[in-house]
Order: structure tokens, then sequence, then C-alpha cells
């Protein structure tokens, strides 16, 4: 829901951005109205040359991992991942990615799932079905509107100061992404999509969900 961007939206404002929401036949407009924020999916002069444009001159690029951001990829802009699933799909072209994930619940053992848990229940590259997780007794959460705007604020603060190809992970980043790596050699999509490169994954993400790296 492009509506749960409002909070992170109002602070990259505060920073002195303009905002520019994306797409084409969007299902909602976005409920936030503001001279610095440009609700460009249903404004009437979009086009395909504009989008590219947009794209091109854009500081970083906000995706759930669809659509557009294939041409943010293209000119190698820095890109955070909102809520994306399935989280062995990721593929990853650039150091300037970071990601941030959708959580898997157990109602029946009260607990989220750790990356080992989604990995070992074929969770890692399926696209969820609301009926097929059901089934398996799961639920997947969504973030809140809080934890999205202090991930984007997190990337807005690595692209400013320092390119994320050059900061140091931190500890809890080089865990995540030395677990995800000994998971995806364990349990390999098919066809194989990856090289070398791992998902660098959101500190404020991490933090706020460590039982991922149980």
């Amino acid at each position: 829901n492009v509506n749960d961007f409002i909070l992170a939206t109002k602070a990259l404002e505060k920073k002195g951005y303009t905002i520019f929401r994306m797409g084409r036949d969007v299902a909602e407009k976005f409920r936030y109205n503001s001279e610095n924020v440009i609700d460009y999916a249903n404004s009437e002069i979009s086009s395909d040359f504009l989008d590219l444009y947009l794209i091109k001159k854009c500081s970083f690029f906000i995706s759930t991992g669809c659509g557009l951001d294939s041409i943010a990829i293209i000119f190698n802009k820095p890109i955070i991942y909102i809520n994306y699933v399935p989280i062995g799909e990721c593929s990853v072209f650039s150091n300037n990615f970071l990601f941030s994930y959708k959580k898997y619940y157990d109602f029946k053992k009260k607990k989220y799932l750790s990356l080992k848990e989604i990995f070992s229940r074929n969770l890692a590259y399926q696209y969820p079905k609301k009926k097929n997780l059901s089934k398996k007794n799961l639920l997947l959460k969504k973030l809140n509107l809080r934890e999205i705007k202090d991930i984007i604020l997190e990337m807005e603060v690595k692209i400013k100061n320092i390119s994320i190809k050059q900061k140091k992970l931190s500890r809890l980043q080089k865990l995540f992404k030395k677990k995800f790596n000994k998971l995806i050699l364990k349990h390999p999509p098919k066809p194989k999509i990856f090289g070398k490169l791992f998902p660098n994954v959101s500190e404020k993400f991490i933090k706020k969900n460590i039982y991922l790296l149980n």
C-alpha cells in the first residue's frame, strides 16, 4: 500500500527532498498532498521518457521489488527495498542496494521464523499466497509505517555521507550476510541466480528483527 510510505515521505520532505510516487495504472492515490510530493503515477504528464528521466536524476530509489526498479538498476542508482519477498530471490546486482523484508509469523507456535526456518521450510523462493501460507499456519506481516520510515532514513544517511560500497557493515549486518550466504549455498535456487554478491540488509531492520539470526 503506497500510503504505508506517508511517514517516510514526510521525513524526507523535511530533509529537503522532492518525492515522486512512480507507477502506472495504480490502484490508490497517495493520500498526502504537498508541493514537494508529486503523485506522478496519477499525473497527466507521465510518459515513458519522463519515467526514465526522473529515475536517471533521482538521489535514490525506493522499491518493493517490482516494476520500475529495473530502470534504477540500469542507471546504477541506490535502491532501498521495503517489504521484499521472497527473501531468497533478491537478485543483487550492486552493493548500492539495501534490503528489508516482510516477516513470517507462525501463529500456531506464536513466533516469527528465523532465516534458517524460512529456508528449511521451503519459503525462501516461493512467492507467498495467503491461502498457501494459512495451510502452513503462517501469516506474512509487513513492516509498519514507523519501521518503513526508519529504514528509508537509514538509506538516506548512507548515501548522503558515504557510498554503501565504501561503508563498513555493522556486526549484525555481517552476521546476517554470513548466515544468508551459508543458507543459500545449502538450499540453492533452481536455476541458480546468484553470483558473488549477497544482500546488504538494513541495520535498523536487523536490530528490530534479531530473531532472524537464530
